[in-house]
């Protein structure tokens, strides 16, 4: 077969395949060369500890959980609670920040804003995974952050325990 030929043969097989494909079959390509799309969803139980005082309240949160795509972590945050302006329904500000960590060591890092309600004690907030280390080193991401009332709460030092769960999606570069 002459090379003319064999570059024809080349090009109509190329052409048949796009065609087939269509564009949704070359976006798929593309992704799988970029980034995956995962669900983080999981829960741990947070031990909070006060650092600083209100009316700039500061908690350190830790715990251990499990959840998708990082199986069982440690959690390790610090949370700032603004309790100097609530609104009429008791909300107050709230902005956390800090990491999961797999068993491996590699973390996920999350920055997370929300309020507090001072009536229910539920904090709703939303996160936001801005990088990690090892396999998550330019992890992004997002979505809610939910921590209800404390199982326990010691109301002279603050300190106490509790269920924290998030559902959302983190995106991974493939290897």
């Amino acid at each position: 077969m002459s090379p003319i030929r064999r570059l024809a043969v080349l090009a109509a097989t190329v052409l048949t395949v796009a065609l087939v494909l269509g564009p949704a079959g070359t976006a798929q390509a593309g992704a799988s060369r970029g980034t995956v799309t995962l669900p983080l969803k999981g829960q741990f139980v947070g031990h909070f500890s006060t650092v600083t005082p209100a009316p700039d309240l500061t908690l350190a949160d830790r715990g251990t959980g499990n959840a998708t795509v990082l199986g069982r972590f440690t959690a390790k945050f610090t949370v700032h609670i603004d309790l100097n302006n609530p609104t009429p329904e008791g909300d107050v500000p709230v902005l956390k920040d800090g990491y999961l960590q797999t068993v491996a060591g590699d973390r996920v890092f999350l920055d997370l804003t929300g309020t507090f309600n001072l009536n229910t004690g539920v904090a709703v907030e939303h996160f936001t995974v801005t990088g990690g280390t090892g396999r998550f080193r330019h992890a992004s991401g997002s979505g809610r952050y939910d921590v209800p009332p404390p199982t326990f709460l010691d109301p002279v030092t603050g300190d106490g325990f509790g269920p924290e769960l998030f559902d959302g999606v983190i995106q991974l570069r493939r290897r």
